[in-house]
């Protein structure tokens, strides 16, 4: 459990944490995208497909089987799945605060009036 004090510290590393999750998401995304660029300049010269039905077939082809392709997808993937979970958690911790400062400001407002 986060004492009070706490929360602000962890909800900041925590949002770090997504950060820095987004930009190895991004950096995975613009392999798969110069991927798919590179086997699209491919088929974009290949005289030997007449169509887009050719060219959308040669192109599934060749995706399939690129060496690395899968292990980007796969990475993002799973990088993405960390990035909700840490979004959950991060949800959590907020909702934690706030109702800790409700009860402190409660304990407060009660101070207050048997005091006063």
């Amino acid at each position: 459990m986060v004492k009070f004090s706490e929360y602000p510290a962890v909800i900041a590393a925590v949002q770090y944490q997504i950060h820095e999750l987004d930009i190895q998401i991004d950096r995975v995304y613009k392999i798969i995208k110069q991927i798919e660029l590179t086997v699209d300049s491919g088929i974009a010269f290949d005289k030997t497909l007449y169509n887009d039905a050719q060219r959308k077939a040669m192109k599934q082809i060749l995706l399939d089987e690129h060496p690395s392709l899968w292990e980007f997808q796969e990475n993002i993937s799973s990088l993405r799945a960390a990035r909700e979970i840490k979004n959950i958690y991060l949800g959590k911790l907020r909702d934690e605060f706030s109702v800790w400062k409700l009860l402190k400001r409660e304990d407060i407002a009660r101070m207050e009036s048997e005091g006063g």
